[in-house]
């Protein structure tokens, strides 16, 4: 649900494949707990960056590690994933979604590369709005640049305003109720509503959190655009 959700809100930024979730009554070849609700994806074009072994893009490191960062450095946005960004103009757009839809795991097994087109694709978006890390973005950008004084290339400042203006998109595309509808109606078709045996107590408070999660993903990405506003604005002054 969360990830059919998550592929939703990327369907116009062109970097992930589209999700399609059978209902828990509907009986189709394949589904494997015939009782339980499914969900149909695209193809994924080209393969994952951890198959490519000889692509240099199997050196990519955008997990924003959460629960087991060791320390404030290696958690949420880094100054290494930053610099990742420059390396294919697609990657700020991922980055993005990942930081709006709270996707902190984001690893070279669910980000697949077609060399023929050059193009990306992201996938298995399921650990998704359960964390704020716009907020925490907006915390590490602040850290890098007020405290380790960082210094961003120019190409690093290109990748932020790209991410920036992803990011504006996004909060202007999909409003919090709207996506909240969009959850609701997703959670309907799969079976978890009130009236059916796997709306539970457990299910219930989830799909509370991931509303409000929703809520303030989108309240932390205003305050996200904003630092990136006055880093990027810097940038123009100190040249």
């Amino acid at each position: 649900m969360r990830d059919a959700l998550a592929a939703y809100i990327a369907k116009d930024l062109e970097i992930a494949h589209q999700i399609c979730i059978v209902s828990f009554k509907k009986k189709i070849p394949g589904k494997i707990k015939s009782l339980w609700p499914a969900t149909l994806h695209t193809l994924a074009p080209g393969e994952t960056v951890r198959s490519q072994r000889d692509s240099k893009y199997n050196a990519l490191r955008l997990r924003q590690f959460w629960a087991t960062a060791k320390n404030f450095n290696e958690k949420g946005l880094t100054r290494s994933i930053i610099s990742y960004m420059t390396w294919h103009r697609q990657l700020p757009i991922i980055i993005a979604l990942d930081l709006m839809i709270g996707n902190s795991d984001r690893h070279c097994g669910n980000l697949c590369y077609d060399p023929e087109a050059d193009t990306f694709c992201a996938i298995d978006m399921d650990d998704t709005f359960n964390k704020d890390l716009c907020l925490f973005a907006c915390e590490k950008l602040k850290a890098m640049v007020e405290i380790d004084g960082v210094v961003f290339t120019p190409e690093e400042i290109v990748a932020l305003k790209n991410m920036r203006d992803v990011l504006k998109f996004l909060v202007r595309k999909h409003k919090p109720a709207d996506l909240i509808k969009k959850l609701y109606e997703f959670a309907k078709k799969a079976g978890f509503s009130k009236g059916n045996k796997m709306y539970t107590e457990s299910v219930q408070k989830k799909l509370m959190h991931y509303e409000e999660m929703i809520t303030q993903s989108s309240k932390s990405a205003h305050k996200l655009i904003a630092v990136l506003d006055k880093i990027i604005q810097k940038s123009h002054k100190s040249r």
